[in-house]
């Protein structure tokens, strides 16, 4: 178990949700990896705005990597701002990229890409970062989750909590 602190940007700092990849899912015989939402909920603990400006969280490193996601809501959507840590590109696809949410009661909702297809990013480079804008459906929100590089990564985002 480990626990990081990340830095924001002032964007950043008015965000709600904040998330990672999440390692370990099943892959499929197609490639796709699929993982289990209790799996996501218990990789990563304890989303924490702090005094420094980000957000401290625990997370087990044997189940995430870092690709990280920053959620803000807004009247226009939810602003996705993917930042990839790694050394390797994360691909995206306007047509197979999927983004959901997950209610308190544990109903998943799909959420439609706002993003115009023209300007919607095709990789997320090695120490880069995308915004993607999709739908926001008047319901709450518990957990955001995010397919990318034909489905074979997943983010699952918590909401940060305000620190005590």
């Amino acid at each position: 178990m480990m626990v990081l602190v990340l830095a924001l940007s002032s964007e950043a700092l008015a965000s709600e949700f904040f998330g990672m990849q999440i390692l370990g899912g099943t892959i499929t015989k197609y490639g796709l990896q699929i993982v289990d939402k209790s799996f996501a909920k218990e990789a990563f603990s304890k989303v924490i705005r702090n005094e420094e400006g980000g957000v401290s969280f625990i997370r087990l490193e044997s189940h995430t990597n870092d690709v990280y996601c920053w959620g803000s809501l807004s009247e226009k959507g939810i602003t996705l701002t993917v930042l990839n840590k790694t050394k390797n590109p994360v691909e995206m696809n306007y047509f197979r990229d999927r983004y959901e949410l997950m209610t308190p009661d544990g109903s998943i909702y799909k959420l439609k890409i706002l993003t115009a297809i023209e300007n919607y990013p095709d990789v997320v480079n090695p120490q880069g970062q995308q915004k993607i804008r999709v739908s926001q459906p008047t319901i709450d929100i518990k957990y955001l989750g995010v397919t990318l590089g034909y489905g074979k990564l997943f983010i699952f985002l918590r909401r940060i909590e305000e620190e005590e």
